[in-house]
C-alpha cells in the first residue's frame, strides 16, 4: 500500500510559490540537474505545458482573491509506492493511476499538476500540486489529517484497481476527462 503525505516544508505564501513548485515537480527549473528523476507529468484542469500550468493557477487565484487575502497559494502532496507495487504496474497503468488521483482533486474544484519521479533514496512517488483556490467558487483548499487519510485510502483503492486492470471506463469516456501526460520515453504528449 502506498503512503500519502502533505509536504510541509515551506509555507507556499511567497509570490513565486506556484512557479517554484510546478517547476520543481515537472523538473523544468532553470539549470535543472534532476531531470532524469522525472518519469512523466500531467494535470487536471490545466494545459499540458508547465508555463501554461503556472499561468492558469495564477489566473484562478487573481480571479477570485486579492493577493493580500490569498495566503497559501498551493498545496503539495506526495504519494509514495512500495517497490513491489511498482513492479506490478506498467507505464500506461501508472499514468492512468496518477491521472485518476489527480482527477479526485479536480472533482473537488481544484486544479492539479502531478508528476511521477524516481530517485534511489525515495523510490517511486507522485507529486500532486494543488491550486489553493477553487476554480469553481474561489474557496480556499482546507484539508485535515482525516481528509488526508481518506485520500490515502482512496488512492490505495485506485492503486489496487490499476494493478488488477479495473480502471473505470468513465475515466476516459469524456474528452475533458482524458488524461494528458508528457511521456518522457516518447518525448511527446499522450492521451
Amino acid at each position: 500500500m502506498g503512503k500519502l503525505i502533505q509536504r510541509t516544508r515551506g509555507t507556499y505564501v511567497n509570490d513565486d510559490a506556484v512557479e517554484n513548485v510546478i517547476r520543481y515537480v515537472t523538473r523544468t527549473r532553470a539549470n535543472e540537474d534532476r531531470r532524469n528523476e522525472l518519469i512523466f507529468f500531467g494535470g487536471a484542469g490545466v494545459a499540458q505545458e508547465p508555463e501554461q500550468m503556472i499561468t492558469q493557477f495564477k489566473y484562478i487565484q487573481r480571479a477570485f482573491r486579492s493577493s493580500a487575502s490569498l495566503g497559501r497559494k498551493i498545496t503539495h502532496e506526495i504519494f509514495s509506492f512500495h517497490q513491489q507495487e511498482i513492479q506490478e504496474l506498467d507505464r500506461d497503468k501508472l499514468m492512468k493511476f496518477a491521472y485518476r488521483c489527480a482527477f479526485h482533486y479536480y472533482s473537488l474544484g481544484y486544479q492539479v499538476v502531478y508528476a511521477m519521479h524516481y530517485n534511489e533514496s525515495q523510490d517511486y512517488h507522485i507529486h500532486f500540486t494543488v491550486n489553493a483556490v477553487s476554480y469553481q467558487n474561489g474557496k480556499k483548499w482546507h484539508s485535515s489529517m482525516r481528509d488526508l487519510a481518506m485520500r490515502e485510502g482512496l488512492f490505495n483503492r485506485y492503486l489496487y484497481e490499476a494493478k488488477n486492470g479495473l480502471i473505470p471506463i468513465q475515466l476516459c469516456s469524456q474528452p475533458f476527462r482524458s488524461p494528458v501526460c508528457f511521456d518522457l520515453s516518447s518525448g511527446r504528449s499522450r492521451v
